[in-house]
């Protein structure tokens, strides 16, 4: 809804300390802002700070192939995915996106131009969220990337503390880990 709203920028910060630096280069912008955040301690660290890593986000890894994207408080979950897949030799790249409007669909396109797959992880639902600029950014380009989404789907989900919401809807770093696994080894050409 928030972003069918003329100039609205959206602003999905992974902890405290991005919350702070974003509302800070936001206090000087002409344009609403709306914030969605989720209360976290500093648990997340971008290998950078100010103003593009707040407009375009902080990119973590030098692989290719399969791309992790992420915004909001999931990021921490993402990241811990993606050093754990590199770990074990995964080909992949974490994209960390704390402003999803405006997109920053140029930094998009250079970065899935050769990815396989794509795993976005956002702490919303597809619709509306940063899945909806994937998807539409895959009608107007035609990227050949795979594209997976973990989110809270479409219905409602049982109120409770965060880790027992994440777990039930299977968006805890396991159950994510595991998924993503699955999908990249259904997909290695023997």
């Amino acid at each position: 809804i928030m972003s069918s709203v003329p100039g609205m920028q959206i602003f999905c910060p992974a902890d405290t300390n991005e919350l702070i630096e974003g509302v800070q280069l936001f206090s000087q912008e002409q344009a609403p802002t709306y914030i969605r955040y989720i209360q976290r301690q500093n648990v997340f660290s971008a290998n950078q700070s100010g103003f593009d890593r707040i407009w375009q986000g902080s990119v973590f890894g030098t692989g290719s192939k399969n791309l992790i994207i992420s915004t909001g408080f999931l990021s921490d979950h993402a990241h811990q995915v993606f050093l754990h897949l590199a770990s074990q030799g995964y080909d992949c790249k974490h994209w960390h996106i704390p402003v999803i409007e405006p997109f920053p669909q140029e930094k998009a396109l250079r970065l899935i131009h050769q990815a396989d797959n794509l795993f976005i992880l956002e702490d919303h639902r597809r619709r509306g969220g940063l899945g909806q600029r994937f998807i539409n950014l895959k009608a107007e380009s035609a990227f050949i990337a795979t594209l997976n989404h973990f989110d809270f789907g479409e219905g409602f989900f049982v109120p409770g503390r965060l880790d027992e919401v994440l777990k039930t809807s299977e968006l805890d770093v396991d159950s994510v880990l595991k998924k993503i696994k699955e999908i990249i080894e259904s997909r290695k050409v023997i």
